[in-house]
């Protein structure tokens, strides 16, 4: 039998009459009626304890379990049924227990958090080009870590992503950060954190270490209690024109913040514990017995989905272009098939399946995210596999649907392209340290660098698929100069044209760098 936390400190289960109820004049008492009391230490447990110990006879067991009432008992078919139907309530008790600590929001957030960290884990457990690593940070920590710091460059956060990694000789360049918070655009009570101000020194990091943030949205950012009222929404157009966004707003226009990425809504990362209980426990345990209500589910950050569609893009073509979208059927772009999609229980197990997000989004509503600069974690149709059908940053990008420059911009502030930039600029940074001492003028190093680029060009659209991942731009060109009065350094201006889904888009990705100093900052 298993002993409860102290009753003062924190839930438990209310006790059943049949095992508690019982005159005090009346002794000794049944173990039965007391049993529960013990376990929870409303009562002295030397008794339980004696009773639960190796070498106690059976006969005097069940006399200590029962006390006079098994006097009551003819015959043992009745003795049977009475102890099996003590331990059906036991094991209720045992249950509402432990329900009671899953369900917890904190204990919630933890499991939820290290079941998302351990599927990104097994995604890259295959691969010889990926490498996870988990910063143990709370948002708060994060917030207060930029508010000290006189500057973004001088954060504990920044020395960990950028000095450490991309601006030290041998460093290994992050690609992605992965941040499991919920954010929103204003503080409230049960969030006081000022996310707004986190983020823009969060969006300075990421963009001078070239590995874009994404995080989570909350509801609140939606003006929602919760994401299941998506579904009963006719329209999110024109919600960023309240006046409380105004800070948000000012947030969207930094350059920088085309290096964040907001998902929507949550995951399922773990099924409910079902009639087959949990391997282990020593007693019948199934979660949902009496009824799950939606905040009792497991549910997590969509951030780790990402994380999935992200890591089987490089490990398969060391490219991220074609991560949004999906084929029926087929394993790749942006579906996502490894979160908990539990099927309802019939007489065939797997006839109905369930999916692993928190709702099916309305078209409509998808497409307003979209222009809200969110992303957003949709169901495949007639499948129990989710997909991101886009990569948009939070980056304000003006809405003028017949402008080709609009429609240029949008496509420079996609997450997809981002990282793609990202990745060259990581290449670029560790070339040209490697070789800095090797380079007499800035021509030697531009034509080192136009060299290096061509490698990676190809300039038929009609190629295959595969040929565009192994030469994933379309143009590139260089541009090396002298900094005048620093003797050895460089500024280092590159234009990158990737290859797109889409027809009829031109975007160049300019990307400036200033070789010899600590920070990289990009111009797209």
């Amino acid at each position: 039998m298993s002993v409860a936390p102290d009753a003062s400190t924190s839930a438990s289960p209310p006790a059943n009459p049949a095992l508690l109820n019982m005159p005090e004049d009346d002794a000794p008492r049944p173990l039965r009626r007391l049993a529960a009391a013990m376990a929870c230490k409303r009562l002295p447990a030397e008794r339980l304890d004696a009773f639960l110990r190796p070498g106690l006879g059976l006969a005097a067991a069940l006399k200590d379990w029962f006390g006079s009432d098994i006097d009551h008992f003819t015959d043992p078919q009745s003795l049977i049924g009475a102890l099996e139907r003590d331990i059906a309530l036991l094991d209720d008790m045992l249950s509402r227990q432990l329900n009671a600590i899953l369900h917890a929001r904190r204990f919630q957030k933890l499991e939820s958090g290290w079941r998302g960290l351990n599927h990104l884990v097994h995604c890259a457990a295959g691969s010889e080009h990926v490498i996870v690593r988990a910063l143990n940070i709370s948002w708060a920590e994060i917030a207060s870590d930029f508010e000290r710091a006189p500057d973004f460059d001088q954060s504990h956060l920044f020395a960990k992503v950028y000095s450490q990694e991309f601006g030290m000789p041998g460093g290994t360049p992050y690609g992605i950060l992965l941040c499991d918070y919920e954010v929103r655009h204003r503080p409230s009570s049960d969030a006081p954190v000022d996310d707004v101000a986190a983020l823009s020194g969060l969006a300075s990091v990421a963009a001078a270490a070239f590995a874009p943030a994404i995080l989570s949205a909350s509801p609140r950012l939606l003006g929602l209690e919760h994401f299941l009222s998506l579904d009963r929404l006719s329209t999110l157009s024109g919600l960023y024109r309240n006046p409380e966004y105004t800070r948000f707003n000012r947030l969207r226009d930094l350059e920088d913040s085309r290096f964040l990425g907001l998902v929507v809504p949550r995951v399922l990362m773990r099924a409910p514990y079902g009639q087959d209980g949990v391997p282990g426990l020593k007693f019948r345990y199934r979660e949902d017995l009496h009824g799950l209500a939606h905040h009792e589910l497991c549910w997590g950050s969509a951030v780790y989905a990402f994380g999935e569609v992200v890591i089987r893009a490089f490990d398969l073509h060391g490219w991220f272009a074609d991560i949004c979208g999906g084929r029926r059927d087929v394993l790749d772009h942006g579906v996502v098939d490894g979160l908990t999609a539990p099927s309802v229980e019939t007489d065939s197990p797997g006839t109905v399946e369930r999916f692993a997000s928190e709702l099916v989004i309305p078209t409509q509503i998808e497409q307003d995210l979209w222009q809200l600069g969110l992303i957003s974690l949709n169901v495949c149709k007639s499948t129990s596999r989710l997909v991101f059908y886009t990569s948009s940053s939070i980056q304000n990008v003006p809405d003028q649907r017949t402008s080709s420059a609009a429609a240029n911009a949008r496509i420079s502030a996609m997450l997809r392209y981002i990282l793609c930039v990202s990745r060259f600029a990581h290449y670029v940074k560790v070339r040209v340290r490697d070789r800095i001492g090797s380079y007499v003028t800035a021509e030697a190093c531009e034509r080192d660098l136009q060299t290096w680029l061509l490698g990676y060009c190809l300039g038929n659209d009609d190629a295959s698929m595969e040929m565009k991942a192994r030469y994933p731009l379309r143009e590139a060109s260089v541009e090396v100069k002298e900094v005048p009065g620093r003797p050895g350094n460089f500024a280092c201006v590159m234009h990158l044209r990737p290859h797109f889904q889409l027809d009829q888009i031109f975007t160049t990705f300019k990307l400036v760098t200033d070789i010899a100093l600590q920070n990289q900052r990009p111009a797209i």
